[in-house]
């Protein structure tokens, strides 16, 4: 792990960790944490190169949710048959519909990674690396 993989995190906390006093004291908390976790990208500081404010409010909103679900209520969930089903039954459904043609297109995308390399002016050439 790099210092900057494991830096984003414990920064991401120390935020998280101080507003949420502020934020608990909103009617709902985590729908607000939610809007803000959709507009974050959005903004100038959150689509900035190298940035990682997007993904400090990307998260938030798991933050916000494990802190106001009660513990008793989390382990009725881990326990929960009926979530274990519908688990598997989306791994099922969305594995299945990733080997077809026209849905693999769709879940992938159409768009070849040799016109990817044109957004970096020379390419991956400068690293060694040919498109």
């Amino acid at each position: 792990l790099a210092a900057r993989q494991v830096t984003w995190f414990l920064l991401s906390l120390i935020a998280w960790r101080a507003t949420l006093p502020a934020l608990l004291l909103l009617r709902w908390p985590l729908a607000a944490a939610t809007l803000v976790a959709l507009a974050a990208p959005f903004t100038a500081a959150g689509s900035a190169s190298g940035s990682s404010l997007s993904t400090v409010f990307g998260f938030w909103p798991f933050f916000v949710a494990g802190h106001l679900l009660p513990r008793a209520r989390l382990e009725a969930l881990r326990r929960s048959v009926r979530l274990r089903v519908a688990l598997f039954a989306w791994v099922l459904v969305y594995g299945g519909l990733a080997f077809l043609p026209a849905t693999r297109e769709a879940l992938v995308g159409a768009v070849e990674f040799r016109g990817v390399a044109c957004l970096y002016g020379e390419g991956f050439s400068e690293g060694g690396l040919k498109a």
